[in-house]
Order: structure tokens, then sequence, then C-alpha cells
């Protein structure tokens, strides 16, 4: 796990922390794929930061509850493989 993936851990809270771990896994595993499916690390990492705002919206649709940490985490997860910080 990057360093800034387990920082934003440590700042958003132990109590989410399994479910912030899980937005960061997708959002890691989504970034590897669109990054090599396009060659691209910013499609990677503009497609996971999408899905993390998609994700939150579809849930604020009362299927769920939106966190805007949750749509950050995904970011984070996906940008921080994309780039390798």
């Amino acid at each position: 796990m990057s360093r800034i993936a387990l920082l934003f851990l440590l700042v958003s809270g132990c109590t989410s922390q399994s479910d912030k771990a899980s937005h960061i896994v997708v959002g890691r595993g989504f970034s590897a794929a669109v990054t090599q499916a396009t060659g691209d690390p910013w499609a990677g990492c503009a497609a996971t930061i999408a899905l993390g705002i998609g994700k939150e919206l579809y849930d604020s649709t009362g299927r769920g509850t939106p966190e805007a940490l949750d749509a950050i985490a995904t970011g984070v997860g996906g940008c921080s493989f994309s780039f390798a910080f």
C-alpha cells in the first residue's frame, strides 16, 4: 500500500478503516485495468476518480449511504497506483 493511501487510512478514522481500505483496493484494481488497457496512467487515475464519484452518486439515490471520504479513498487508491507516489 502506498504511503499516501496509508496516510489517508490513518486520518479518515479508525471506525471506517476496513471500508476505506476496500475503496482503496478497488480503486487500485480499476486503475490498473484502465492503465493497462489504455497505456495512459492519467486515464487510469481519471477513471478511478470518476468511479469513486459515480459510486457515491449512486449511493445518494437511496441505495446506500454516500460518503465523500469513500470517493476520495477510491481516487487515492487508483491514482497512487497509476503514478506510484
